[in-house]
This record gives C-alpha cells, structure tokens and sequence, in this order.
C-alpha cells in the first residue's frame, strides 16, 4: 500500500481509518530530535542515537532554517548508529523497516583477451602487423628496435601512410621482419633512423622501395619524421612535444599521436622551452 505521514504528525483514529479506507497506510516515528526547532548538531546527535532501537524511525528535516544544523549532524549520525550494529533499512508496504534488500551483483561477461607477443621485441612488433593488417598493407615503417626514440616519434608516420611499425636491429634486416614485409605486400617502406645500406638493400630486395627518413640526431629525427608525416595527412596545427633524454613520457604520447595525426617532437627538458627545444624543432614547432 501507498505510505503516508500526516503533516506534523497529527493524527487520530479517523484520520487513520479515512487513510486506511483510501488505500493508504500511515506511517509515523519513534525519534524525534527536534532539529527544525534550533537543536544543536551535538543534540539532534545525542538524541538520536539514545532513541535507537530495531525497527526505529527517525524523524528529520532538511526544508527549515534549520536544515545545515541536520547536515552536519547527519553523518555522526550515520557513524554512530554503524559503530553500534545498526543498519539503514526501507519500509515495506506496511510501514515497518526491514533491512535494504541485498546489491544484485553483476556477473561481468568473459572477457577474451588475445596475447600478442613474440619472442623478443622483433617478434611482437611483428604479431602486432599481423593482427592490425591481416589483409596486408602497401607502405610500412621500419625503426630501430635498439634504441626507443626514432620509434616513438615513427608512430605519427605510421598512422598517416595507414601501415605498421615495425622493429628492427639497424645493421641488418631480421628475417621475421623480411617475412612479414613479404606477407603484407608492402610496395614502400619508410627506414627512420641510422638503419645500414645493407638493410636497406634487403628490403629493396624483397621487391619495396625505400624512403629514407633520418636527421643529425633524435630531436631532428623527430621533426623530418612530423615534416613527411604531415605530407600524408597528419595535422601540424598540433604537436606534442616530449623529452628526448628518456622514453616514457613520448611512448604515452605515441598512441594519441597516432591516432590523432599529431605530430611527436623530441626536445631537452631543461629551461625553457622555447629556447631548449632544437632549432629545428623550435621552427617546426611555430
């Protein structure tokens, strides 16, 4: 049945048989602190918990003048009546308090998770082309798998000309790598960094042509890599500009880079920036 509480709580037998005959059941209370007449927090507190018992019904207010002394009586309140055994229940259509109905638990479905690893960082470079491009790809990109920052700032190029990122050691072509580049059909493979002539021979034997992308160091690397990458789409307007001296900070921004189209600067983090970023990074940057 519908619940009621007469206003001020006045009540009789007939108001209780006419809400009784409309249907309704009347529900009044067992504890009332007397907040909406000026109690303190310290009193509303006291009476309160002195009036505790199970099935209590504590009556209060938060409409009156008076409604920030309740608040700040409110979780003393909560605390004490936890700390003595209590719980906080509802009222069943009879106006009694029974305790809160159990949280229905969801039962998260199986989740399927796929490894993509390899052997070593060759290998996994390589699953990862392989579940990205099961149909294969025209173009790919060939970093250095010996040292972390021509690859980082590569993943920009990557997302631009649509192809994977491959690792690879600079001196000669791995033969998983070759393999893969065979599977995918690439027609043109970007080599960034100081990659070998004779790697690069390798992969023009494998029937690709090759576009080397490299500067005096890093931090030029890095801003050759965002000029061929804009080329092939990638938005200049933005560019996230990250430490060259270690790779966390340009392996997170790698991901959004890719997938945004923005470029990865390389820069020194002391000072400044406009005046420690490289002076071909700074000119790009502008």
């Amino acid at each position: 049945a519908p619940l009621v509480r007469p206003p001020y709580g006045a009540t009789s037998a007939r108001v209780a048989s006419v809400l009784g005959g409309a249907g309704y059941q009347q529900v009044l209370w067992s504890v009332d602190p007397r907040d909406w007449a000026g109690t303190s927090a310290d009193g509303i507190v006291r009476t309160v918990l002195a009036g505790l018992a199970p099935g209590a019904v504590i009556l209060l207010h938060d409409g009156s003048s008076q409604a920030p002394t309740t608040i700040a009586a409110l979780p003393r309140i909560i605390d004490g009546a936890r700390s003595r055994g209590y719980c906080f229940g509802v009222l069943d259509d009879r106006g009694r308090v029974v305790a809160p109905p159990p949280v229905a638990t969801q039962v998260a479905p199986p989740v399927k998770v796929d490894g993509l690893a390899g052997g070593n960082r060759y290998e996994t470079a390589v699953r990862l082309s392989q579940a990205g491009w099961e149909q294969g790809a025209d173009t790919a990109v060939l970093a250095s798998g010996q040292r972390y920052p021509d690859a980082l700032t590569a993943s920009v190029l990557a997302g631009a000309v649509g192809g994977p990122l491959l690792l690879t050691a600079e001196a000669r072509l791995a033969a998983v790598v070759a393999r893969e580049l065979a599977r995918l059909g690439t027609t043109r493979v970007y080599l960034i960094g100081p990659l070998s002539d004779e790697l690069e021979t390798a992969v023009q034997a494998g029937g690709a042509d090759t576009v080397r992308v490299r500067g005096a160091d890093r931090y030029d690397t890095s801003v050759r890599i965002a000029v061929e990458a804009t080329l092939h789409g990638a938005d200049p307007s933005t560019v996230l500009v990250a430490t060259g001296e270690d790779f966390a900070d340009a392996l997170a921004a790698s991901v959004l880079a890719a997938g945004q189209g923005w470029p990865v600067l390389l820069t020194r983090p002391s000072g400044d920036l406009t005046n420690t970023i490289d002076g071909g990074t700074a000119r790009y940057a502008r």
